[in-house]
Parts: C-alpha cells; structure tokens; sequence
C-alpha cells in the first residue's frame, strides 16, 4: 500500500467495521481493511487511527477492543445519511460475526431479537409472567442497546421499547432473586447496617459503603436487594447503577458517565425526560468531533452542562434522595490506580448538576479503593453460609438428599471445596451440576452420575475461571497453566506453553496473552516494579485442588516446566519457586527434592499450606521461616535502582494512547522515578515522549541531550509517537539544523524523509505536527503528512494565507476549513465565531486571529500549568475567562453568544478554553510572569506560532517558497498589530504596554477611534 488515498481509506473501513461490531479481534478490524500484504508503517498507522477511537482495555475481554460511542455514532449516522448502511451491514456480516455482533446488525436493521413484534411480546411476556428463561434474551437486548450509546442508531420502534426491555428485564431478575434465595438467607444483618447507613444524610466529601468479599459470596445479589430496600423505604430515590465490568463505561471519560447518568435518571423524571434525551444525543454530537481529534474532554461543554442542570432543576431533582450503586468495584482499579480518585471527584461534582449529594453503596473486593481508603465510609464483610444457612439455601434450590450429602462431605476440613465452604455460588453451581448434569444427553449426564466430585469441580472451574475468559489460547494455558504463582512473558513462551502443547505466534503473542491475564483482577496483582503478575493467594486456594483433581497430569507437566525454567534463572528468589514446584511434583510420585536451610527459611507458611502433606517432611524445620513474599517486596525494592523493565514503558506507551495523563503520570511516578535511565534505550524513548507531551519541556530536553544522538540516526527503529516526538524537539529548538538536513540529497537526508512520511497529521490538540515541525517541513521543501478533509491543517492554511494568492483576497479549502473549526471551537465557549464582511470576504486579519485559535501548544501548556502545585495559575487562567465575558473580551472582538449561560463548566480546562479563543500565547506571556520554566518555553513556541500566523516569519530558516507574508493595507491593521508585536518580558509593567497596543489596534481594525474607552480597558 502506497500513497495516503489508500490509507485514509484502509482506515475509514477499519473504523466501519469496529462501528458494526461489538467487542472485536482488532486484527479482523485489520484484515478488513484490506492491509493484507501491507507495508508494515502503514499497518501501523490505521492501527493507530483505530485505537485512538476504541476503548483498548476492557475487563475480562482478553486483547478485544470496542469502539467508543461517540464515533461510533458518528459513523452510523453518517452511513444513514449516504443510504449505504444496509450495504455496510450487508458487508460485515460477509466478514464473520458474533453473537454480540449478531444483536448489534439486527437492532440496526430491526430484525432477529429486534424486530419491533418480537421485542414487544417479550417484553409483554416478561411483565405478564417474568420467567428465568426470558433473563438471557433480554440481557442481550439490553447490552446492545447499551453498545450503541444513545437512542439514536436504532429503529423508531425498536427505541420506544427500550425502556420497556430496562424494566422487564430488572422484573426478571427480580423474580429469580426471590425464586432462589428468598427470603435473604443470612444476611439480615448487613440488609440492616445498610439501611442504617442510607438513614443518614448525605453529605460532602462523598463517602461510600462497601460490601466486601470473595468471588461468588453475593456481594452483588446483596447490593441489589440494598437498592430495592432503599427505593421501598423511599420511593422517591434516583437510583444509579455503574457496573465497572461493562465496557465502555470508563473514568477517562467523565462526559460519557454523566450522560449515563442522565439517562438513568430521566426514567425517574418524567418531565425532563425529553428534554434530557435531547441533551444527550447533542453531547454526543459535540464530544465525539473531541474523540476522533484523540482528546479526552474532562467535562461536559459549559452551555449543555448548563442546560442539563436547568432539566434538573425543572424536575426539582434536588429535593429526591440519590442513591449511587456501584458493582465490581475492583474492575474500575483495573483500568487505572487513579480511576478511584476520579470516580469520587465525579460523585462530588454532581450536586453541580443540581442532583443531591449521593449516597454511594459499592460491592467489590476488600482492596477495590486502597487507593483511596477515605473514600470508604464503612466496610460490610460479606461471609459464607453457616451449616444451617447453606442447608436451607439448598432447600430453597431444591437440593436432593443425596446433594446435601456430598456438598458437605467436599466442604469439611480437608475436602476439595474447603475454601468454598459456605459460598453461594459454589452451592448453586454443585447443585446444578448433580440435579441438572444426568437429566442431559451424552457423556456430560453419564459422568455426572458415575463421579458427582469431578463434575463440580469441572462446574466450578468453568464458572469460575474459564467463563471469564474469552480467548481460547488463554484458556488453553490458564487452565491448569496457573498451578503456577507468578507468571512472565517469557515463562509464558518458553516454558508454559511447550508443556501444554499451545501453539503461540512468537513473544509478543506471549505478552499479548500476559496483558489480558493481568487485566483479570479478582484473578491477579500487578504494578509491582517487575515484569510479573502474581496470582492472588485467594484465588489459588479455590483454584488448585480443583486443578489437582481434574487435570492431575498436565498440572504435573506445568510443574515440571516450571521447575525447570524457574531454576535456570539468576535471581535468587525464582529458586524458591524452582523448589516449591519440585516439592509439587511429589504428588505425581516424584522424590522430595534436598533443600538447604536458605531455601527452607524462605518457604513460609502459605507455601507449606499448598504442597501436599508428604511432601512437607522434606523442608527442614527451621526456627525462625519467611514468608517468600518478603523476599519478593525486597527485590521490588532492589529493583528501584535499576533499569526501567521493558514492561514499564509499554505500560507508560498505552496510556499515552489513550490520552489517560493521570494514569500514565502515576506510570511514570511508579516505574521511572528514581531509576537509572540509560538515555538511549527505548525505556529513556517512551519516558521523554511522556516528559513531552505532558508540557515537562526542560526534563525532556535535558533527556534527549544526555542520548548523545545530534544525528538522529536511530529514528528508523523509533516508535511513532517517540518518532514525533524526537522531530517536534529538534523542530521547536534546532530549527535550522533540522531544515538543512531535511533538505540534504544525501542517504541521511533521504532516511530522514522516509522517517518523516511515517507520521500522520490527527487533527488532535496535542499534534505538535501542526507547529513549528510542519513549518520546518514546509521551509525544507519536504512532504507534509495527508490530512483527512475533515481535519483542519493550520500549517497549510497558514501558507495559503500568505502566499501571493492569499494577500490578494483567496480563500483556499484549506483556509476556509480551519476558519470554521475555529468558528465552532469558539461556539463551544460560548463565542461568536468571526463573520465575513459586507461582501461576504473573511479579512486576512479574522483570518489570522481563527488560525491561532488552531494553536497546537495549549494542552502542553494547560499540562504544564496543572504541574503548578499551588493551583495559581489555573484560579487566574479561570479568572481571566470571565473577564472576558465583559468589556476586555469585546475589545478583542469575543462576542459572547446570548444563549450561553456561562463558562462554568470549563473551569477544568481553562487553558484548553483559551486556546480555543486563540490566547494562548498572549495569557502565556501575561499569566506565565514567574511561572516555572516549562510555562516559559511552551509560551515561546506558542508565540512563534501566533506571530507566524499574522504573517511575521518567526522561524529559523528562509521561509518556504511562495511566502509573501504581511504587507499592511487597509483592514489588516489588527494582523498588522499581531505580526509586528513581539512578546513582553514578563514583567507587569511590559504586559500592560502590550495589552494597551493589542487593545488600540482592535478598536482600530473595528472602526472606532481608541479614545478613552480604550484607555480605560487597558488599564484595567
């Protein structure tokens, strides 16, 4: 594949076939797209293009993605409107589908499960009789409905039975809760101190109480019958549901969960419910022109969270109790040790909205907000069945004689499910598989009769392991591969797999399959410092006499591999794992291995309590033993002065992606300070690119001078974003130097600009690509990235500007697209955006002043500016935006926009605000007085960029061919103001002088005579 026709369309049918897909194989999205025999850039490159819109890292979906509603909305909508969706869904289901993906073409299409007829006589049926058959195709309704986002995608009359299918659906539910365990067997006292706990008022800072326990206790089954407990006591109470486990419900996007909100709670208000629906198709409407830039807007737009609170405040929403329920709270850590934090920022945000302050119920395990421990109120441990509780349980599920027997034989002291003794789960899975296995067909019933033990635990294992797990190479190795207490990549590929006879596409497949394991969080800890995932000591106990018993051999083969692998490495403590393995193998009649007393004081007791009992003889009695976790955290420990693992800065990489800055600045913190950082390793690559793009200039700068490589001679073997990265510095403070070898006919040269045609232009805020590297690419004669025509190119427009053709009055498309995404970014902040004249032509003067509202630097100075612990200069950047709303603002031609009720709501992102007015380098030099150096450097580079704009070169190099640049004439006195103002030294004095020209030169270009008005403004 050559050229960037082929690519942009490569992408745009990747981007088709994640819309019409539910959580999806991204190397299908590939193949689709027609990359078959590609070259491999440009694999990588649609690749990133998909990523970008696709939430990468759903629990317990293995290496699926799934696009994000936004784009896929967009995407659907804009098929509609061309009359190709039928032709599209036609396609993809030539491609292969699944069943998640199969629900999906149908709601589109209004067949299947979701022809209008069909989904009203199973809402009909469930109401009438809510029967436990009629949970698992309304389940299917439901998550599809959620995959699509708003109501928006779907057919008239299938929309109007949505609400329908969200209310059957919880009847079912309901009625099979109280089939099964009504009344709530043994937990009557937790029912109480929850109730105790919603009878107090609900106050700020947000506190939650935590229903806590192990998989399968009933956490979950617990907290729902708390909400219909609370909802019965209160009738009146707004009920929110967040299930971390369900994909696409993500922290890094806090719009997308407040519009999730909204939608629950407009069920329960009538009178807004309209008018919050309205709200939220137009949300989707404006966040996701964000989304497909790759920025992660933090907050709704200020006029829509405006107007939702208005619905709110209608509704009188404030005056009814709000209850927040949140299940699988341990999944929302999954995704980032920093997602706690904001889930309570968010909850604490609400009464914003015109909501009351929230009482937050959660279930999850123990550990699920560590992070955060204020944030837990109270904990309720959640403990199995007692004797008498599990024997009426049983009853209750209508367990035989013969059931009762062997659940507690195998749940007594020393019998196969002695750590599931009392746990609910377990009970209703034993049950199922000796009541429901000989009523099958085949071999399942035969063997369920003849050896009732084995048949619950392969029941067991199925639920609780296997049914988590979607990749079938996973399965393959987890199941009895995790035998095993700590797992590594390399392990993975040269130990694991051999012995289980699992085929595996080379390395990265191995660490591939590593990623998605770890992502199992009720399965495994990681975010030690080293490159292992440990499998958690309570998940073991359930898991290994059911490995044991059902798959003894190849649990002995893995031990063996283990064995091996284990000893042949250099660290001292993976001999203690060598040894706990040898000690296993006892039970496949191998020989207790010797083991000296340095080993021996390293096996502590939760060692011994796994190996069998004959094989404990063979471990020394020793006075004083060490759990070999101590020696492990001691390692962790030693490890902080060495090397950054590989593991490190792929974790650092993928959040970057994501545009997740609060998660990768904790990757950074965790993994990179304090270590040795070989400046040119790939480690130093991905830690500079961090460093960069979160607006730390001075230390990435200081970092690429230590790699010692002036000549650039590795950007071959650079990663794309480290390739950018490495030419946005060298083009923003070694301009010329970069020209020249840009320009060079030589073999660097020409390396150099094959290294350059590896990057695309996104069209995102942080593209520095659009700053003084694409002015440098346009000075050397080189190729500048393909833009999508969707996506403004301020550098092109900046050269159409000031060509010849551009200063006798010619608006190229590329001019005129960039002015109407400023116009829009302007009207999102609740501005007018720049008007024509009277003969309908936009001057170069409003030309100029839309270009730099297109300023790439202001997410690196709204990072730098958030790196100011004190908050100083975020108070005065919000300060500064409301000042604008008055008379400054009308000097400098912001008209504010009748209908917007105000900029609240970008009080996050006030730098963000002001780029998209187009001062970011005139408040830099202003606000950044004193600042840190950072502020400093992103100020100056924003400031070449603006005065670039209004056609001052302000570059190195000559400027490109064609630039005619500023002239003067009549009209473009502003622009004349604009080129011929250099930046104040950053002293008050300084800034008040050039505040004063700025504001003459606007009452000028506007026709009015700078009097005294004009001096008044200035001086304020």
């Amino acid at each position: 594949m050559s050229g960037t026709g082929p690519e942009q369309a490569a992408m745009e049918q990747a981007r088709r076939f994640a819309a019409l897909s539910a959580p999806f194989d991204p190397v299908r999205a590939l193949a689709a797209a027609g990359l078959a025999g590609a070259a491999p850039l440009a694999v990588a490159r649609v690749a990133s293009d998909l990523a970008r819109r696709c939430e990468t890292r759903l629990p317990g979906a293995d290496a699926r993605w799934l696009l994000l509603p936004g784009p896929r909305r967009d995407i659907i909508a804009a098929l509609t409107r061309e009359k190709g969706l039928a032709d599209a869904i036609a396609w993809r289901r030539t491609l292969g589908t699944d069943p998640g993906t199969d629900d999906l073409l149908d709601a589109l299409t209004g067949t299947g499960l979701f022809a209008p007829k069909a989904l009203r006589a199973l809402a009909s049926r469930a109401m009438r009789a809510p029967a436990p058959d009629l949970a698992e195709p309304l389940r299917r309704a439901a998550a599809t409905f959620g995959l699509l986002g708003t109501d928006e995608e779907v057919t008239s009359a299938a929309r109007d039975l949505r609400a329908k299918v969200g209310i059957a659906l919880a009847r079912v539910v309901a009625a099979g809760q109280r089939a099964e365990e009504a009344p709530f067997i043994g937990r009557d006292a937790a029912l109480s101190e929850v109730a105790r706990w919603l009878a107090a008022p609900a106050t700020l800072p947000a506190r939650a109480l935590l229903l806590c326990g192990p998989a399968g206790i009933g956490k979950s089954t617990l907290l729902d019958r708390a909400v219909a407990q609370a909802c019965a006591v209160r009738p009146r109470t707004l009920v929110v549901r967040l299930d971390f486990d369900r994909a696409g419900l993500d922290m890094v996007d806090p719009p997308g969960l407040t519009l999730e909100l909204a939608r629950q709670v407009a069920s329960s208000l009538p009178a807004a419910a309209a008018a919050i629906r309205e709200l939220r198709v137009d949300a989707a409407g404006q966040s996701r022109d964000q989304t497909s830039r790759g920025e992660r807007p933090d907050s709704l737009p200020g006029r829509l969270s405006a107007a939702l609170a208005e619905a709110f405040r209608k509704a009188n929403a404030a005056s009814r109790p709000l209850l927040v329920a949140i299940d699988t709270a341990e999944a929302l850590r999954g995704r980032g040790a920093t997602h706690p934090a904001r889930l309570r920022d968010w909850l604490e945000s609400l009464p914003q909205l015109g909501l009351s302050p929230p009482h937050v119920i959660a279930a999850g395990r123990d550990d699920a907000f560590r992070d955060v421990p204020d944030f837990v109120g109270e904990k309720i441990p959640i403990a199995g069945f007692g004797t008498g509780e599990a024997r009426l349980f049983l009853d209750r599920l209508g367990a035989d004689e013969r059931t009762r027997a062997l659940v507690a034989t195998l749940s007594a002291p020393g019998g196969l499910l002695e750590a599931l003794a009392g746990n609910p789960l377990m009970l209703r899975v034993a049950t199922q598989a000796l009541q429901e296995g000989p009523a099958g067909e085949g071999a399942a019933g035969e063997q369920a009769e003849r050896n009732p033990e084995r048949a619950i635990a392969r029941a067991l294992v199925e639920r609780i392991l296997l049914s988590r797990i979607a990749d079938p190479t996973l399965k393959a190795l987890v199941f009895p591969g995790l035998v095993v207490r700590w797992v590594h990549a390399g392990f993975v590929h040269d130990a694991l797999a051999p012995a289980l006879g699992v085929a595996l596409d080379g390395p990265a497949h191995a660490e591939l399959l590593l990623g998605a394991l770890s992502r199992q969080q009720w399965l495994c800890e990681t975010g030690f410092g080293v490159p292992w995932v440990r499998i958690r000591p309570e998940a073991r106990a359930v898991l290994l006499p059911l490995f044991y018993r059902l798959r003894a051999r190849r649990c002995a083969c893995v031990n063996r591999a283990a064995a091996d692998w284990f000893e042949a490495q250099s660290d001292p403590w993976l001999k203690v794992e060598a040894t706990y393995h040898r000690l296993q193998l006892v039970r496949a009649g191998a020989p207790a291995p010797e083991i000296g007393p340095d080993t021996s004081a390293r096996l502590g007791a939760t060692t011994l309590a796994e190996i069998p009992l004959i094989a404990r003889i063979a471990v020394p009695q020793m006075a004083v033993r060490m759990d070999s976790n101590a020696i492990v955290a001691r390692k962790w420990a030693a490890a902080r002065s060495a090397a950054v693992d590989h593991s490190g800065a792929c974790d650092l990489r993928a959040f970057m992606e994501r545009a997740d800055w609060a998660e990768a600045a904790l990757v950074f913190r965790r993994e990179f300070a304090g270590r040795a950082l070989d400046p040119a390793s790939d480690a130093a690559d991905a830690a500079r690119s961090f460093l960069w793009r979160s607006g730390q200039w001075e230390q990435a700068l200081g970092l690429l001078a230590d790699a010692g490589r002036p000549d650039d001679a590795d950007l071959a073997d650079l990663r794309l974003m480290d390739l950018m990265v490495r030419l946005e510095m060298r083009a923003e403070f070694a301009f010329d130097h970069l020209a020249a070898r840009l320009a060079a006919e030589d073999a660097a040269g020409e390396g150099l600009r094959r290294a350059v045609a590896r990057i695309p232009l996104t069209g995102a805020a942080s593209d520095l690509t659009a700053g003084a590297l694409g002015f440098c690419l346009a000075a050397a004669g080189a190729p500048r990235p393909a833009v999508a025509a969707q996506v403004a190119d301020p550098v092109g427009a900046v050269l159409d500007l000031w060509s010849p053709r551009g200063r006798r009055g010619v608006r190229t498309a590329r001019v005129l697209q960039a002015v109407a995404v400023a116009g829009e970014q302007r009207r999102r902040c609740g501005f007018a955006p720049l008007s024509a004249d009277a003969g309908g032509m936009i001057s170069a003067a409003a030309c100029a002043r839309a270009l730099a509202s297109l300023s790439p630097y202001g997410a690196s100075l709204q990072q730098a500016v958030l790196a100011v612990q004190d908050g100083a200069l975020q108070a005065q950047a919000q300060a500064d935006l409301q000042d604008l709303r008055g008379a400054m603002g009308a000097s400098l031609g912001l008209v504010p926009l009748k209908a917007a009720p105000g900029l609240q709501a970008e009080a996050q992102s006030p730098v963000r605000t002001l780029r998209d007015l187009g001062l970011v380098a005139e408040w830099g030099w202003i606000a950044g007085a004193g600042a840190p150096g950072d502020v400093a450097l992103i100020t100056a580079a924003a400031e070449r960029f603006r005065a670039t704009v209004a056609g001052r070169w302000s570059y190195g190099a000559p400027p490109p061919l064609g630039w005619a640049g500023f002239e003067g004439g009549p009209g473009d006195v502003l622009a004349s103001a604009l080129a011929a103002c250099a930046p104040p030294a950053a002293t008050a004095a300084q800034a008040s002088t050039w505040t004063d020209i700025f504001l003459r030169a606007a009452a000028v270009s506007a026709g009015t005579p700078p009097g005294p008005a004009a001096a008044t403004q200035a001086e304020a």
